[in-house]
């Protein structure tokens, strides 16, 4: 089959919406002629060694959007007020703009990625196109697209309630997701967004939507995965997060709270970046048993990841959404520090079927009793790995065969 995939962008910090993609790409190249549409900008060029993996890329300027990420990735953005903030958008008019778009839906970037859209399969015939959402805009334009090939999306994240939202703001979003549902051939949803749908009853016809697992269960060589044990000269217990923070939905504090009642010889690292403050903070009081080590390319993440004696994650405030990097850590069978928001944490479902996982629950002031979870944890686990053979069987719905053969029988 050839199949056209529509991707926010094919940048080397992509996100997890393009990076389940790109695992998918390894069983889908198989059998098909895999193809896709994207952007580009100033501070989103297209990374090569991604774009090599797809037989085509058609990509397009839409720099705006490049614009709006600086604007928000400044630091010294955050400190300006508000009377400053409103004056230098007007003027940049566009960035303004599209940063309204972003928030309430207003369809620009709807309307230009349909246009261009539109062009490339006025050009070359597809059996499918895909779209990947997040961002929602990206579903729209699928659905609104005058295409003749079958038209799908596959959403990672939940739409109408993914946000706190005021009660129009829902209503807006409900039907905007019923109009994009019923234009699609088939919505691919990842299993507690399709859940979600039927609760809130969003979309009536539930046979239209196609629930599966996040792909991010990768079998791993066993070389790889014993590389830290042998390479060990000192006594110190290195824990690494790869990822970004947010001050909402993702905050570190707890996490670097509870790293200041622990043993002198446990050292946090961090790859990535996000909430500056709270991390120069916790900088000052942890100094070196507290790396920072930015963003990185991904193989050098993941080296960072194989070199591990504990791998952290730390998932959303948001209830309805999960952090795909779990499946990456489950996949090297290393021992597994899972950091829940509440009690009623996604993760939970998948971490129980892991024998080498701590989980706990933030709370407001660090307990002794977590504190003694985690030393005793690290104690009887570190430097253990779980077999392969043991993660692909529990976790077969999560690997991106199975995944991506859903998804092909279903196109």
């Amino acid at each position: 089959m050839k199949f056209l995939f529509v991707l926010e962008n094919l940048s080397a910090r992509c996100g997890a919406n393009v990076n389940i993609v790109m695992t998918l790409l390894r069983h889908l190249n198989n059998n098909n002629e895999v193809h896709v549409l994207t952007k580009y900008g100033a501070s989103r060029a297209i990374d090569e060694e991604k774009g090599a993996r797809f037989a085509t890329v058609r990509a397009f300027d839409f720099d705006q959007v490049g614009y709006v990420t600086a604007f928000q990735e400044k630091r010294q953005w955050r400190k300006l007020s508000s009377i400053k903030r409103f004056l230098l958008l007007l003027t940049h008019p566009r960035v303004l703009l599209y940063m309204l778009d972003a928030k309430y839906g207003f369809s620009f970037s709807k309307r230009r990625f349909q246009k261009e859209l539109e062009a490339v399969c006025r050009a070359e015939a597809f059996d499918a196109v895909i779209g990947v959402a997040a961002p929602y805009y990206i579903a729209r334009a699928v659905a609104d697209a005058n295409i003749s090939c079958k038209k799908t999306v596959i959403q990672l994240d939940p739409y109408t309630y993914n946000y706190t939202l005021p009660a129009w703001q829902i209503r807006h979003r409900a039907r905007c997701e019923e109009r994009v549902i019923d234009k699609l051939d088939v919505l691919f949803a990842v299993s507690f967004v399709r859940d979600e749908i039927c609760e809130k009853k969003i979309y009536a016809n539930l046979n239209k939507i196609v629930p599966f697992e996040l792909p991010g269960i990768v079998e791993k060589q066993e070389e790889d995965l014993r590389a830290k044990q042998e390479k060990r000269t000192d006594d110190s217990v290195h824990f690494v997060f790869a990822g970004q923070f947010y001050n909402v939905i993702r905050n570190p504090e707890y996490l670097l709270s509870l790293f200041t009642h622990l043993p002198e010889n446990y050292v946090l690292h961090i790859v990535g970046g996000g909430t500056p403050d709270i991390l120069e903070k916790y900088k000052a009081i942890l100094g070196d048993r507290l790396v920072l080590h930015g963003w990185m390319s991904s193989e050098e993440a993941k080296r960072k990841v194989q070199e591990a004696d504990v791998l952290v994650n730390l998932n959303n405030s948001i209830s309805n959404q999960l952090a795909s990097k779990l499946f990456d850590y489950i996949s090297t069978g290393k021992p597994l520090l899972n950091v829940c928001k509440g009690e009623g944490c996604l993760s939970l479902k998948y971490t129980k079927k892991y024998t080498n996982c701590l989980d706990l629950t933030e709370s407001v002031q660090i307990a002794d009793s977590q504190i003694d979870q985690l030393i005793a944890f690290v104690n009887e686990h570190l430097g253990t790995v779980v077999a392969q053979s043991e993660i692909m069987e529990a976790f077969q719905e999560n690997t991106e065969i199975y995944v991506a053969q859903l998804i092909q029988n279903w196109l």
